[in-house]
């Protein structure tokens, strides 16, 4: 249950390379650091890519400015373990993607 309600909340973040998401281009691709924020103009997720995907550790985070959610990206798939926090910044759970 706890899984299906992560994927539904990652599933409300914006697409990365629209208006609200800020980051460099290279050869059409997402490349480096990018950010991507709420309509509030607070940050939503930030993290690392390399040739449009992600990669190195992420963090999603509420729009109240507390993390909701991080982890670690290996070409483009979550790896590791991933931590997910309430609004109040308690943990929830821990998800394994091995790895």
């Amino acid at each position: 249950m706890m899984l299906l309600q992560i994927l539904l909340w990652l599933s409300s973040f914006y697409l990365p390379g629209t208006d609200n998401c800020k980051g460099e281009m290279v050869d059409g691709l997402q490349q480096g650091q990018w950010q991507c924020f709420y309509t509030s103009g607070k940050v939503q997720e930030e993290g690392n890519y390399q040739k449009g995907q992600k990669v190195g550790h992420w963090k999603f985070y509420h729009e109240n400015g507390n993390i909701a959610l991080e982890g670690d990206y290996t070409d483009g798939h979550e790896s590791g373990s991933w931590k997910m926090y309430d609004e109040s910044g308690n943990p929830l759970d821990t998800i394994d993607y091995g790895n």
